[in-house]
């Protein structure tokens, strides 16, 4: 690792804990509107973090290849679990099928 990447190494990790800190904490709080939305909408982000903080390791070729192609993956899923929350937490999921939310 390149003496340079150092605090950004530190900075993501404290990131990817208190991101699954937060998620875990919304877990345990099932009776609010939304809650289970939001964590699995922290768990993707915690995810993406984590793969960030993989890819700074420098590994093989093959293996950073398919790290970003998972993290290319769980960025096109993070907008799908925002709009799975907010509707959530406004109350409109009920109203909705979930073929719906994959069409938008």
């Amino acid at each position: 690792m390149r003496i340079f990447t150092i605090p950004y190494f530190t900075f993501l990790s404290f990131i990817v804990c208190l991101l699954g800190v937060v998620a875990i904490t919304a877990l345990k709080r099932k009776k609010v509107d939304g809650a289970i939305s939001f964590a699995i909408l922290m768990f993707f982000l915690m995810a993406w973090a984590l793969i960030s903080l993989i890819l700074l390791l420098q590994m093989p070729d093959t293996t950073t290849v398919f790290l970003l192609k998972l993290k290319h993956n769980i960025i096109i899923l993070v907008p799908l679990a925002w709009l799975y929350f907010i509707l959530n937490y406004v109350g409109l999921s009920k109203k909705l099928k979930p073929y719906m939310i994959l069409v938008v």
